[in-house]
């Protein structure tokens, strides 16, 4: 968007791609923008939006039946959890979408507390997270008209605010996909073909076994912790006071079926698609933290301490030498860094047996050169490099190319498991693990 200037339409690698709308780009693009292009740059608008999230939360709780103490502790149980915080540091989508879910459920319960007016206002809330992840952001909006239809009963459907709401919602979130259907119809018919059904429903020509529905429950076994069982124990308190006819718990049981429910159907299945269930997840631990503990004393120490646990923690991240973030492939990096120095712009690395779109993101961003898809036998990437051409090669492939003649094609730089190979390069530069590439 910054070199190219198409603002409507996301690139990738300067060709046209329709993935994903543009919402989170434009951020991306207007951080790059004011503070350069850079790794923390480009995790900005992620990592405020979570900020955002940890206030809304704690603002949500006490109108979904939580008191003061449930308000800190649901907080509390947002910033110590560790795939929320893992995700609000990554340049991704889903921390974006988890907040726009959370203004638009704020919006939507202040229509229902008699300002009616506040439907548009969640209903554009729910259109800019379509803006942002498609129908991973139509799912809220599904939610809160369920609520509204459950409670209130199904003619409130027809309320003339919420159907302006839900125009809102369609028009905002909406107006990318009309433009690009009109304007590149066989590339964004095909691509959303693949995304929606292909993708989602075809997996080698079948379905999934039955059990396979429930991986977002097992991902929640494995990555909830420690608040797993408090938060199964606050899903039991809710699910009885829904059934007294409660209208918060009722919200919070909706929000999470829906959104889990609906993504459960697909058979591609990644736990951050459904991370706006996670300030729901905070919520529910919040309902049982508040239930179990009831004297002031004892709601006040656990307030005290944590506090001083997260003032603790931000001292130990900010301000000393320990680091408790695992940079994501630091070979790779500096590999990308090598690539950045000694290819020429504009021309294209050869690879072969590699995860393309797992490495080409980070390797792209670094270096600022593409790697194109990779070839399907080694004798196609020995031709790519007798015909000039660089090679980014996994170590363990590096024998099967070169084979007997390593000094045709040596090892320009090597840095852990990753080799950047060309014919008649210099000799080899080995990058230690730790050592900086310059």
């Amino acid at each position: 968007m910054l070199h190219g200037g198409d603002w409507i339409t996301p690139h990738w690698n300067f060709a046209p791609q329709v993935d994903n709308p543009p919402l989170f780009m434009w951020l991306i693009a207007l951080s790059f923008a004011v503070f350069g292009i850079s790794g923390a740059a480009a995790i900005l608008p992620s990592a405020l939006a979570g900020v955002g999230c940890v206030v809304l939360t704690y603002r949500l709780a006490p109108r979904v039946g939580l008191d003061g103490f449930g308000s800190f502790a649901s907080a509390l149980v947002l910033l110590t959890t560790g795939y929320f915080l893992k995700f609000s540091g990554h340049a991704m989508l889903d921390v974006l979408v988890t907040f726009l879910t959370l203004a638009a459920i704020h919006f939507y319960l202040d229509a229902l507390a008699g300002d009616r007016r506040r439907f548009v206002l969640a209903g554009a809330c729910v259109g800019l997270a379509i803006l942002t992840k498609s129908v991973v952001g139509l799912l809220p909006g599904l939610a809160l008209a369920l609520h509204l239809a459950w409670t209130r009963g199904p003619r409130r459907l027809l309320d003339p605010w919420f159907v302006a709401g839900a125009a809102t919602a369609l028009v905002v979130g909406g107006w990318w996909f009309a433009y690009e259907w009109a304007t590149r119809p066989e590339m964004f018919a095909s691509k959303w073909r693949w995304m929606l059904f292909d993708r989602s429903f075809v997996i080698a020509n079948e379905r999934l076994l039955w059990w396979k529905y429930f991986d977002y429950l097992s991902g929640f076994a494995r990555e909830y912790w420690p608040w797993l069982p408090v938060a199964a124990a606050g899903a039991w308190m809710t699910v009885r006071r829904a059934a007294r006819g409660d209208s918060g718990a009722r919200l919070l049981l909706l929000w999470f079926v829906i959104v889990v429910g609906a993504l459960s159907l697909a058979n591609e299945k990644k736990l951050w698609y459904v991370m706006s269930v996670f300030p729901c997840l905070a919520i529910l631990s919040a309902t049982a933290l508040a239930a179990w503990i009831r004297s002031e004393a004892a709601r006040r120490r656990v307030m005290v301490g944590g506090f001083a646990a997260l003032f603790g923690a931000a001292v130990l991240v900010n301000l000393t030498p320990l680091r408790f973030s695992i940079e994501r492939r630091p070979d790779l990096q500096r590999m990308a860094l090598a690539a950045r120095t000694l290819v020429p712009a504009g021309e294209k690395l050869a690879s072969y047996d590699i995860e393309y779109y797992s490495v080409t993101p980070q390797f792209l961003f670094y270096s600022d050169r593409t790697l194109s898809t990779p070839e399907s036998t080694a004798t196609a990437v020995r031709r790519r490099l007798d015909a000039g051409s660089w090679a980014l090669l996994k170590a363990e492939s590096y024998p099967e190319v070169v084979g007997a003649d390593s000094l045709r094609y040596p090892a320009a730089v090597t840095s852990g498991g990753w080799m950047l190979v060309h014919a008649g390069a210099r000799p080899e530069l080995r990058l230690e693990p730790k050592e900086p590439y310059r």
